[in-house]
This record gives structure tokens, C-alpha cells and sequence, in this order.
């Protein structure tokens, strides 16, 4: 399941890039760069990152939360190209597999089991962060 999620992920990440490219929305690169890029880790290709339990954090709190949020800074941002970004980022998550389904819910087990797993093996989290 994890796999897909990540499948999904990928693929809503390069239709984001490719509407940036396209409308040069503020909005949609400050999302870029913290949902995206600023969470990276190392991963050597699909299905590598979602093994690690961070990594699989990220993408369902991307699924369940941020990319909502983008859709509401979007609309509220009030430009014109907006109502186009929104269309087809609906439009492609729609055609997702797991990506459509992932809930407030799921984002919650998620966040428990990440602190479970930090507090367990007392983790220092910048470590886990970066794979070590």
C-alpha cells in the first residue's frame, strides 16, 4: 500500500511541477518547497523511500492535509490562473490509486506510530530524518 501511496505522491508532485512551470504561482512553489523539497530524504528510487517510517509519514500527511491546504491557499490567493491549478490538481487526484482515499484518520495513526517508534528506541529525530 505504501508503494502506491508513494506512486500516487510522485505522480501529483510532477504535475505540481508542471502547473509551476506553467502559471509561476507563488502559492504552488512555497508548497513545492516545503511539502516537497524540503522534506526529501535520501532515497535511491521508488519504493526505497516508503520503507522508512518518516518518509511514509510525509506522504500520508501530504495525502491527508497539505495538499488540501494548498487547494484553500489557492483559492484564496485570488488569481485568475488559480481556478486552472485547482482544476487539475483535482483533476489528477482523482486519478490516484490510495492518494484520493488517505483521511485526517489515517494522518493521526500515522503521527502515533511515528512518535511510538521515536520514544521506543528513544530516537534522536534529526537522525531518523536523514536515515541514520
Amino acid at each position: 500500500m505504501m508503494n502506491k501511496l508513494e506512486e500516487d505522491d510522485r505522480m501529483l508532485e510532477k504535475e505540481l511541477v508542471r502547473l509551476n512551470r506553467m502559471y509561476r504561482s507563488r502559492v504552488l512553489q512555497n508548497f513545492l518547497d516545503t511539502a516537497y523539497y524540503g522534506q526529501r530524504g535520501e532515497c535511491s528510487g521508488l519504493s526505497s523511500c516508503s520503507q522508512h517510517p518518516l518518509n511514509s509519514y510525509n506522504f500520508i500527511i501530504r495525502a491527508s492535509t497539505s495538499v488540501k491546504r494548498l487547494l484553500v491557499n489557492l483559492n484564496e490567493e485570488k488569481e485568475d490562473e488559480n481556478k486552472y491549478i485547482i482544476i487539475a490538481i483535482k483533476e489528477k487526484i482523482s486519478k490516484t490509486g490510495i492518494f484520493k482515499d488517505i483521511t485526517d484518520k489515517d494522518f493521526l495513526g500515522a503521527l502515533k506510530a511515528v512518535c511510538l517508534i521515536i520514544h521506543t528506541y528513544d530516537l534522536d529525530v534529526e537522525r531518523v530524518r536523514r536515515g541514520e
